[in-house]
């Protein structure tokens, strides 16, 4: 049975129910004609770029989630689901089916509520012409979802240790338009008024609303994607449901992302690994981020994974207490690399430059991208990336020693010892991969929203 067919059964077996006669809006050819625009319009919000090879959706397909389709479709009242033919089009019928029967629920549960006994005659009749309604609202709701995610205005608010980013996306398409504040002005008594306040100057310098809003956390972010964890650079923000508070504030939806998941989603999407599957993306910033995405979508796994930086390493504790050791931000990031060029009287845009000159600054910056490659190689023999990508401001300071790096994570990566060939790249977008990578998140928010 097609899914079209199966959803006008569906239907009908709940018309047959109730004993009412179709409306005219919502015939069984209407709604498989809705049914067809919604698994069209969601092909587009289920990127292809996602899934990057037959062999992959094969894999990805006989996972048991056709089972638990199937037994999601049997209790709403399916009888058959018909095999999807690929990770997409399950995903659209699954969505089609909940939605379905989740109208259907919605109306039994206001019988319940209202229904001393069984509802008889027109009441009925009235009751089962809202679920249908519902049911066609629900899909016609399904086939504007990916259309207004081409036509949106995103703000995307990137926070980082030293600045706070401001850029738009526009109908898919990055702006030019980049506006940059300190992040100074966050560690105030009251972070998320500053920078709501922040905010709003970057949308009138622009001069487009937003109709949604992308935020990076630069650190640990609760599985609801609500709640700040830690951020070890902004401490300020900790404790704070951002997404709610920033939402209420503005007026506006906000998505939180960690940082590293929207630079390497952009790299993955516009940049340097837009061939790879499983991608490791390691970003030197004042701290560490990380990522990994696999098939195109980032690993969460309770909300915060991948925070490289605070992995706890071998060396004299750093702490009052006896009992902590130190992380790998504390010598392998841009805070640590500012201490060495603060120790050397170097301005640290400078510091590679001059350490050619200097000895004992060289000798230290060469200890110092010893850590950095130290840091990723840990990285890939835990994850066993097929690619690795490699960004953040530090490298990108001048003369800083890449041809270095790439020497010390080939000898001491896994590949050294497998003979398998070491995939290394560097990121090419910069701060602009989280404006690339934001319309992936937004598609997942928006499907999430659909989703029971």
């Amino acid at each position: 049975m097609g899914r079209s067919l199966a959803v006008a059964h569906f239907v009908q077996r709940r018309r047959q129910e109730a004993d009412v006669s179709w409306p005219s809006a919502i015939d069984p050819k209407h709604l498989a004609r809705s049914e067809r625009e919604a698994s069209d319009a969601l092909s587009t919000a289920h990127s292809p770029r996602t899934f990057r090879s037959s062999r992959r959706l094969d894999e990805r397909r006989n996972d048991g989630g056709q089972a638990a389709l199937a037994a999601r479709s049997r209790s709403a009242g399916l009888d058959v689901v018909p095999e999807p033919d690929s990770l997409a089009s399950r995903g659209r019928a699954e969505l089609l089916i909940s939605h379905l029967a989740g109208a259907w629920q919605e109306h039994n549960d206001s019988n319940d509520r209202n229904d001393d006994g069984p509802r008889e005659g027109k009441d009925h009749q009235q009751g089962a012409r809202h679920f249908l309604h519902r049911s066609e609202t629900l899909m016609s709701d399904t086939t504007t979802l990916a259309g207004d995610i081409v036509r949106s205005t995103i703000l995307v608010i990137d926070i980082g240790g030293t600045h706070i980013k401001f850029g738009y996306v526009i109908e898919g398409r990055p702006q030019s338009f980049t506006h940059f504040v300190p992040t100074q002005g966050l560690r105030d008594v009251n972070p998320v008024e500053r920078l709501a306040a922040e905010t709003r100057q970057a949308i009138d310098l622009h001069g487009a609303s937003p109709d949604i809003i992308v935020c990076t956390v630069p650190g640990f972010l609760a599985k609801d994607g609500d709640l700040v964890l830690h951020l070890p650079n902004i401490p300020e923000l900790d404790g704070y449901r951002l997404k709610t508070d920033l939402a209420a504030q503005l007026g506006v939806p906000v998505v939180l992302e960690r940082d590293s998941n929207l630079a390497l989603l952009g790299e993955s999407l516009a940049g340097a690994a837009t061939d790879a599957g499983a991608v490791l993306g390691i970003f030197f910033g004042t701290g560490i981020g990380a990522s990994l995405i696999v098939d195109g979508k980032p690993f969460r796994g309770s909300g915060w994974a991948l925070e490289l930086g605070h992995v706890p390493v071998f060396g004299e504790n750093t702490e009052d207490t006896a009992l902590k050791h130190p992380s790998t931000e504390d010598y392998a990031s841009g805070r640590a690399l500012q201490a060495i060029a603060s120790r050397h009287g170097a301005p640290i845009r400078d510091v590679f430059e001059i350490g050619r000159r200097s000895a004992p600054l060289g000798s230290e910056l060469d200890r110092f991208v010893r850590y950095q490659a130290l840091a990723v190689t840990s990285a890939m023999a835990a994850l066993s990336p097929e690619t690795v990508v490699l960004g953040g401001g530090v490298l990108d300071i001048a003369g800083y020693p890449k041809h270095r790096l790439e020497e010390l994570i080939a000898a001491n990566a896994p590949c050294a010892k497998t003979g398998l060939l070491l995939d290394l790249r560097w990121a090419t977008l910069g701060w602009a991969s989280v404006l690339h990578g934001a319309p992936q998140i937004v598609r997942e928010y928006s499907a999430s929203r659909l989703v029971l």
